[in-house]
C-alpha cells in the first residue's frame, strides 16, 4: 500500500495534478474522449463520402452548410434549452443525434439527399452543441489557477479520442462499408449517457454552480449585454471574438488546402492502381489524423500546462499564430504533400494550447455572462469564421485554377495569420485591464479573489504594482490582503519584500501571520549570499520589533523560524538571546533553529539541552544536532526513544520529529497513530505524514478541522501551512468546497435573509465555518452580533 501511495505521488507530480482533483479530471477526460471519438469518426465519414461523390471542389459547400447549421443550432439551443439542466440537455442531444444518424444509415442507398442531410444535421447541430455544453459543464469543476494545470491534461482526452478514431477508421475501412461506421458513432455516443447520469458532479466549484442557477433567471440577451457593460470589458470580449473568428477562418482555408493535397495524392495512386478511391481516401485521412493527434498528445502531456504556466495565457496563445505563420511560408514556397501535412500538423499542435488558453481567459469575463459568451464564441463566432474562410475559397475558385488557386489561398492565410498575431498580442493589455477592473471595482469578494488569481498568471504588466497598492491600502479588506500575500508567495518576486515587511507592523494577526508565511516561502532570502542585503537588514529589524511586542505563540514561532532561514550574524545573535533567556516561550524553537547554522561552536552550546529535564528542549536539541557528526548518534537514539516510548508527551514530540526530519522509515508509526482516539496523537501523526507528502494525512486533518473547537482549528490551520505544499493545497481546496456547501445548507435551514435572522447557536456554527476558510470580515460581523445577543 505504501509503495502504491509513493507511486501515486509521483504520478501527481508528473501530470501536475493534485490528489483530490483526479476524480473530476478523470470524469472530464472520459466523457470528452468518447465525444471526440464519435465526432472524428462521423466527420471523417461525412467528408470522405461527400468528396468521393461530388469532388474536392464541392468540399467548400459542405463547409458552408456545416457552418450555417452550427449557428442555427446555437440559436435554437439558446432559445429553447437555456433553462434546462445541463445533464438532461446533453442526454437529449445524444438521443436526437442518434435518431438522425440512424435515419441516415437506413437511407444511404435509397436517398442520397436525405442521407447527407441527416448526417449533417446530427453533426453540425447536435454534436457541435454537445461539445459546447460539455465545455461549459467541465469548466465548472475548476477555478482559474487549477484550470491552468488541469485543462491541458483534460484536452489530452480529445487527442486520444482523435487517435482512437483515426486508428478505427484506418484499419476498419478495409473491412466495412463506410456508411456502417455510423453504427459505431451511435454506440460511442450512447456510452456517454451512463457516466453523465451516475457522476453527480459534487466536486464542482460550488460558487460557480450556484451562480449558474441564479443567472438562468435572466434572459440570454440580458446576460450577453452584461459582458459589454464597460468599455474595458467590451474591448476584451471583442478581442476574443476576433481571435476565435480568425483562428477558424485560417483553419478552414488550411483544411481545404490539406484536403486538396490528400485528394490529389490519393487520385494519383488510384489512377495507377485502378480501384477504391473512397476507401483509400478515408484510409489516408484516418492515418494522418492519428499522426496529428499523436503529435498533439506529446505536446499536451509534456509541455501543455507548463507552457501556459510559464508564458502566461496570452503568451501561450501567441505560439499558435507564430508557428502557423512559418508553416504557411514553407507551404507557399513548396506546395506539396509533405509541406501540407507539416502545416496541418503544426496548426493542430499549437491550436490545442491556444484553445486551452482562451478557455482559461473566460474567467475574466463577467460571471453572469461568461457561459453565454463561451456559447456565442463556440456556437456562432467559430462557425462564422469557418464560413468566411470557406467563402474565400469559393471566391478564389471562381477567380483562379490550379497553382494560382493554391498560391492565392496560401497568401490569404499568411495575411490572416499576421492579423491574427497582432490581435492576439494586443489582447494581453486588454486581459490585464479587465482583470484589474474586476479586482478594483467588483463588490463580490469571490470575484475579486478570482481576479487576484488571474493577475498571478505570467504576462501581466503592472500586476504586482496593483496588488502592492491594495496591500498597502489601510481600508482594504483583511481577506483580500491575505489572498494577495498568498499570491505573492506563488510569484516569488523580490520587489514585494518591502511591502510584505510593512505588513508585519499591521495590527491584524491574520495579516501578520500571512506575511510571515510568505516571507518564509521566499527562497531567494534563504542563503548566505550578499544579494538582497538591504531587504534582509529591514526584515531582521522588523522581526526583532515584532518579537518584542507580539504575544501570539504561533506568530512568535514563525518569527524564530524565519530568522533562522536568513542565516547571518544578526540572526544568530537574536536566537542565542532567546535560548539564553529563562522566560522565553519560544526557547525550543530557537534551539532547533540554531541547528541550521551548521556551526560546531553553536552545537556545543546546544549539547546540554539533550540532557534537559524539559522534554521539548530535549527533542528540539536532538533535531538540531542530528546532522552533526559528533552528536548525531546520541540525537538519533534520543529521537527513537521518544518515538517508541509509552509516555504520551514523548510520543507527541517523537511524531513531530518524524515529520520535521522527513523520517520516511518511521511512517508506519504515524499510520498507527492515525487510528488513535487521542486528538493530539492523531493530529501530530497526520501533520507528520503531511510534511512527508502522504495523502493519507488529508482525511484525518479535515476530520479534526470540522470536529475541533475554535482553539484546535486555529492550531491545525497554522500547522498545515508548514506541510508539503501539495497536501496544503488539497486540504485548502477540499475545505473551501465542503464549507461552502455547509454554509449554503445552514442559510437554507435558517430561512436566510440576513445574519440577524440566525439563532445564537447557528451564528456560532457559521462563525466556525467562516473561520475554516478565512472569511475575516464575516467573522467580525458575527462576533458583533454574538456580543449584542449576550
Amino acid at each position: 500500500m505504501l509503495q502504491a501511495l509513493k507511486q501515486f505521488s509521483l504520478v501527481n507530480r508528473f501530470f501536475n495534478i493534485r490528489g483530490n482533483e483526479w476524480m473530476r479530471v478523470l470524469f472530464a477526460i472520459l466523457v470528452k474522449f468518447l465525444y471526440r471519438t464519435a465526432f472524428v469518426i462521423g466527420w471523417t465519414i461525412l467528408v470522405a463520402m461527400f468528396v468521393s461523390r461530388y469532388g474536392i471542389l464541392s468540399l467548400p459547400y459542405l463547409f458552408v452548410v456545416n457552418a450555417i447549421f452550427s449557428i442555427l443550432g446555437s440559436i435554437i439551443y439558446a432559445l429553447f434549452f437555456e433553462k434546462i439542466n445541463r445533464i438532461v440537455v446533453m442526454i437529449v442531444t445524444i438521443v436526437l443525434a442518434g435518431i438522425f444518424l440512424f435515419t441516415a444509415i437506413n437511407v444511404v442507398n435509397s436517398n442520397q439527399i436525405l442521407f447527407f442531410s441527416s448526417l449533417i444535421l446530427s453533426i453540425s447541430i447536435f454534436l457541435n452543441q454537445l461539445r459546447i455544453i460539455l465545455i461549459a459543464y467541465v469548466e465548472e469543476f475548476f477555478d482559474p489557477l487549477t484550470s491552468e494545470r488541469t485543462f491541458p491534461i483534460i484536452e489530452v482526452s480529445e487527442t486520444l479520442g482523435g487517435i482512437v478514431a483515426g486508428l478505427l477508421v484506418t484499419f476498419l475501412s478495409t473491412f466495412f462499408v463506410l456508411a456502417h461506421f455510423i453504427y459505431l458513432v451511435i454506440g460511442v455516443l450512447f456510452l456517454m449517457i451512463p457516466f453523465l447520469i451516475f457522476y453527480n458532479g459534487d466536486d464542482k466549484v460550488e460558487l460557480v454552480h450556484k451562480k449558474n442557477h441564479e443567472k438562468n433567471a435572466e434572459g440570454i440577451f440580458d446576460q450577453l449585454k452584461g459582458a459589454f457593460d464597460t468599455k474595458i470589458h467590451s474591448s476584451f470580449v471583442l478581442g476574443l471574438f476576433m481571435i476565435v473568428f480568425l483562428q477558424w477562418l485560417i483553419f478552414n482555408l488550411l483544411e481545404f488546402q490539406y484536403m486538396s493535397v490528400i485528394y490529389q495524392n490519393v487520385s494519383h495512386v488510384i489512377f495507377e492502381a485502378g480501384s477504391g478511391f473512397e476507401h483509400a481516401f478515408i484510409h489516408d485521412l484516418g492515418l494522418l489524423f492519428v499522426l496529428f493527434s499523436s503529435s498533439a498528445l506529446l505536446v499536451e502531456i509534456f509541455l501543455g500546462s507548463r507552457l501556459i504556466t510559464n508564458l502566461g495565457v496570452v503568451g501561450a496563445m501567441l505560439l499558435h499564430p507564430i508557428i502557423t505563420f512559418f508553416s504557411l511560408i514553407a507551404l507557399t514556397f513548396r506546395f506539396d504533400f509533405l509541406s501540407a501535412v507539416l502545416a496541418k500538423n503544426n496548426f493542430t499542435l499549437t491550436s490545442v494550447i491556444h484553445t486551452n488558453t482562451y478557455h482559461i481567459s473566460y474567467y475574466a469575463i463577467k460571471e453572469k455572462a461568461r457561459e453565454h459568451i463561451r456559447e456565442f464564441l463556440e456556437g456562432v463566432i467559430r462557425p462564422l469564421g469557418a464560413l468566411f474562410g470557406t467563402l474565400i475559397v469559393i471566391i478564389f475558385e471562381k477567380m483562379f485554377i490550379g497553382n494560382s488557386l493554391a498560391l492565392g489561398l496560401n497568401i490569404s492565410m499568411i495575411i490572416c495569420t499576421v492579423i491574427f498575431f497582432f490581435v492576439t498580442f494586443k489582447q494581453q493589455a486588454k486581459y490585464t485591464k479587465v482583470v484589474t477592473e474586476e479586482l478594483l471595482n467588483a463588490k463580490e469578494k469571490h470575484i475579486r479573489f478570482t481576479a487576484i488569481d488571474l493577475l498571478a498568471q505570467k504576462g501581466h504588466k503592472c500586476a504586482v504594482s496593483t496588488l502592492k497598492n491594495l496591500l498597502n491600502d489601510p481600508h482594504e479588506l483583511t481577506s483580500i490582503k491575505v489572498k494577495i500575500l498568498e499570491v505573492f508567495s506563488e510569484l516569488q518576486s523580490p520587489e514585494t519584500v518591502l511591502d510584505i515587511i510593512n505588513c508585519l507592523a499591521v495590527d491584524k494577526p491574520e495579516i501578520c501571520e500571512a506575511a510571515l508565511d510568505t516571507l518564509i516561502s521566499f527562497k531567494f532570502l534563504h542563503n548566505y549570499s550578499k544579494q538582497f542585503i538591504y531587504f534582509k537588514f529591514k526584515l531582521i529589524s522588523a522581526l526583532k520589533n515584532l518579537y518584542s511586542t507580539q504575544k501570539n505563540k504561533e506568530i512568535l514561532a514563525k518569527i524564530v523560524y524565519l530568522m533562522s532561514l536568513l542565516s547571518n550574524v544578526a540572526t544568530v545573535e537574536f536566537l542565542l538571546k532567546i535560548v539564553n533567556s529563562t522566560k522565553s516561550v519560544n526557547k525550543a524553537d530557537a534551539i532547533y533553529a540554531l541547528g541550521r547554522c551548521n556551526d560546531d561552536e553553536i552545537a556545543l552550546i546546544l549539547e546540554k539541552y539533550l540532557h534537559s529535564k524539559n522534554l521539548q528542549y530535549q527533542m528540539h536539541a536532538a533535531m538540531a544536532l542530528i546532522n552533526y557528526k559528533k552528536f548525531g548518534h546520541e540525537a538519533l537514539h534520543l529521537i527513537n526513544s521518544f518515538i517508541y516510548s509509552e509516555d504520551r508527551e514523548k510520543i507527541i514530540y517523537g511524531l513531530f520529529a518524524i515529520g520535521e526530519l522527513g523520517m520516511n522509515n518511521k511512517k508506519s508509526v504515524c499510520f498507527r497513530y492515525l487510528q488513535s482516539n487521542d486528538i493530539d496523537l492523531k493530529l501530530n501523526a497526520a501533520i507528520a505524514l503531511a510534511k512527508m507528502g502522504f495523502y493519507h494525512s488529508v482525511s484525518p486533518i479535515l476530520e479534526l478541522l470540522f470536529d475541533g473547537d475554535e482553539k484546535l482549528v486555529k492550531k491545525i490551520k497554522s500547522l498545515v501551512k508548514n506541510v508539503d505544499v501539495r497536501i496544503y493545497k488539497n486540504v485548502d481546496k477540499i475545505l473551501k468546497q465542503v464549507v461552502s456547501r455547509k454554509i449554503e445548507d445552514l442559510k437554507v435551514s435558517n430561512n436566510y435573509s440576513s445574519l440577524e435572522s440566525f439563532s445564537g447557536e447557528s451564528l456560532a456554527h457559521l462563525k466556525k465555518l467562516y473561520t475554516l476558510i478565512g472569511e475575516y470580515e464575516e467573522i467580525d460581523t458575527i462576533n458583533s452580533l454574538l456580543k449584542n445577543n449576550i
